[in-house]
């Protein structure tokens, strides 16, 4: 009977950690490390990449990341360089604080 083994979340949190100190454990874009943790980083493919990260398992996609940067086609981002690489958002500061989880600003009510 084969062994097959079950990935568990801490597995997967361990070996992101790895992979993560592997690549510099820093922002390539704006040099902010992720000091207290690493859930601010996020794996950036500069000019795209050629699989789909939802039809992989987390795992898969870790040993993908790996892959793409040893081949040059990945880097480490935090998550507002990401989102501002991509197109999703103009400023830095604001994706930022939208990846912490912080809310957003009321907006100010027009001038009279």
């Amino acid at each position: 009977m084969p062994n097959h083994h079950r990935y568990t979340a801490e597995d997967y949190r361990l070996a992101r950690g790895r992979l993560i100190a592997e690549m510099g454990g820093k922002c390539v874009p704006c040099d902010e490390r992720g000091i207290e943790t690493t859930d601010n980083l996020t794996f950036g493919h500069p000019n795209g990449r050629n699989w789909e990260p939802n039809r992989k398992n987390r795992m898969q996609r870790l040993r993908l990341y790996r892959r793409d940067w040893l081949a040059g086609e990945c880097r480490l981002e935090c998550a507002g360089c990401n989102l501002s690489a991509n197109g999703y958002a103009t400023n830095h500061k604001k994706a930022s604080r939208r990846r912490r989880g912080e809310p957003r600003r009321k907006a100010r009510p027009p001038a009279l």
